[in-house]
Formats: C-alpha cells, sequence, structure tokens
C-alpha cells in the first residue's frame, strides 16, 4: 500500500550528529499552509522529477496525506490520523497502520520542519536526535510522474 514511503523511511533512516533545530512558523502562517506541497526526498538523484510527493491535509486538519506514483505510473496514497500539532511539527498514525515499536504500540510519525523548504520524520519510538534524512521542497510546478494510459 504504501510500501514505497515506508521502504525510503527505514532505508535513509540516520542519526545524525549536529542535532536538528525545528523550525517554528510565524504567524501568521502555520503549519498546514507550510508544509503542504510537492516534497522530495534529499538522498535521491533528481528525485523532484523522479519521485516527488504531495503532501496535503483535509480541510478540517484532522488528517494529513501523501501521495506518490509508484514505478508504473499510479497514485498511492497513505493518510495519517493527525494527534499532534505545533507551530513545528505534525504527529501521526498512519491508517492501517500495522507495524509496532518494541513496546507494543502503534508506530507514530512526527513530520518535523528544518525550514519552510525541508523536513525530516521522526518516529515516536526513537531517540531524540533520531530522524531520517532531510527531504525538500520541490520547485513551483513539480507535479508527479504518472505515465499516460
Amino acid at each position: 500500500m504504501f510500501t514505497m514511503i515506508i521502504h525510503m523511511l527505514i532505508t535513509w533512516l540516520m542519526i545524525i550528529a549536529k542535532p536538528v533545530k525545528p523550525y517554528e512558523v510565524p504567524p501568521p502562517n502555520d503549519i498546514f499552509h507550510v508544509a503542504e506541497g510537492m516534497w522530495a526526498w534529499s538522498t535521491t538523484p533528481h528525485a523532484c522529477t523522479k519521485s516527488p510527493h504531495r503532501l496535503t491535509f483535509t480541510p478540517d486538519h484532522s488528517m494529513m496525506v501523501i501521495e506518490w506514483a509508484d514505478d508504473s505510473g499510479h497514485v498511492k496514497s497513505a493518510r495519517y490520523q493527525l494527534r499532534y500539532v505545533s507551530a513545528s511539527t505534525v504527529r501521526g498514525l498512519i491508517t492501517d497502520e500495522t507495524r509496532t515499536t518494541p513496546s507494543g504500540e502503534l508506530v507514530v510519525w512526527d513530520l518535523v520542519l528544518t525550514s519552510p523548504d525541508s523536513y525530516r520524520w521522526h518516529r515516536t519510538d526513537w531517540g531524540a536526535g533520531s530522524y531520517t534524512a532531510e527531504i525538500f521542497r520541490c520547485p513551483a510546478g513539480t507535479t508527479l510522474p504518472l505515465h499516460a494510459k
């Protein structure tokens, strides 16, 4: 279902030596406005053209939706039930999540903004300072690489 994103999250997990400083969205904007858009992994060459993902929120801000195109050009998505929101972080549980932490809890993810144009993932059962590689905002006009049918 959302194996591509999960595989990338696990594959690119890294514990960074330099602490990540969360970026706090200043008013009058909010994290929903800043986090929406097209994004790509910093670890993937040409990621904005080959494998970007779209991040949106439902109008009531109860869900975060990430969409990407699989290798055949079909749109896949993961929906996160939001549990906590601040000026720098969105915490969500992936709908239909089955993975558990070592203590048996369902895995929960934090999207942590590190600038207006970058974020990292942190899993709530990881230690402080444990994040995935950086994800950066793609240029305006970036679209999902869909194949014509």
